[in-house]
């Protein structure tokens, strides 16, 4: 059973994307082959201009964090859980968590530093999983619906201090996601992902007033599809027939 069909994918070193799809498209399973948690069957990941293999995977793991839709956090206090990242790469625990504790306060919880997971609230545990994820300083950020459980208000919160973090650092990021509003205020760049196929990949302005087809139309959420016949083209612009008789004027490509 094939999982996903991608035979290129690209993404430029600073670039965000937001990938939506139905469930069971392959979000996940692109996120964790993106991330080397799951290995391709076929074809190949190229990192920096290199490809990855069996004896660089581990060196480039360690230049991509992962955030889930569950923040994962440990039975330890919040500036250890922000730390834990930096421990696993081998920093001695002072200065582990003098960089976590720079993160966190980035991320404003730097006074919940001493707090256990189980006093927090859905926001304030997803700003412990982002400052984890920052705090080893990734040239590649994968999402994977990081703020699904949290409330419109703590999304609106998060989203542009992710955006802005991720700009300061020059570091790549995929977010999966099912709210096309997050998607659109966070990337500039959306791909769309239909039963493991892309079906399409572009500038998301573009996608969601132009989508190349009827059901990257649906996915997008455009409400209204009207199935009509060209009968003219001029300038850009062409007369469909939608009715007997009605037309309508619409932009299109040459």
């Amino acid at each position: 059973m094939t999982l996903l069909d991608i035979p290129s994918f690209c993404l430029d070193a600073g670039e965000r994307v937001a990938l939506i799809g139905p469930n069971g498209s392959g979000k996940t399973t692109f996120l964790h082959t993106a991330a080397f948690l799951r290995p391709a069957a076929a074809g190949h990941i190229s990192f920096a201009g290199q490809v990855v293999g069996s004896h660089t995977v581990a060196s480039v793991r360690r230049r991509i964090s992962v955030v889930f839709q569950d923040p994962l956090l440990f039975n330890v206090n919040v500036l250890r859980n922000a730390a834990a990242g930096l421990r696993f790469h081998g920093l001695p625990r002072a200065q582990a968590e003098r960089r976590a504790t720079e993160l966190l306060d980035l991320f404003g919880i730097a006074h919940l530093s001493r707090r256990a997971p189980c006093g927090l609230s859905g926001g304030e545990a997803a700003r412990v999983a982002l400052a984890r994820a920052f705090a080893t300083d990734p040239d590649l950020l994968l999402l994977d619906e990081p703020f699904s459980a949290l409330d419109t208000a703590s999304r609106t919160v998060l989203l542009p201090e992710l955006r802005e973090r991720l700009q300061e650092r020059g570091a790549a990021a995929i977010l999966v996601t099912h709210d096309l509003a997050e998607a659109f205020a966070f990337a500039p760049r959306l791909l769309l992902l239909d039963s493991g196929r892309v079906i399409a990949d572009g500038d998301s302005r573009i996608l969601a007033t132009r989508p190349p087809s009827r059901r990257a139309a649906v996915l997008i959420g455009v409400d209204n599809v009207l199935p009509g016949r060209v009968t003219a083209f001029r300038q850009g612009f062409s007369s469909v027939e939608f009715a007997p008789g009605a037309h309508i004027l619409a932009a299109c490509d040459a």
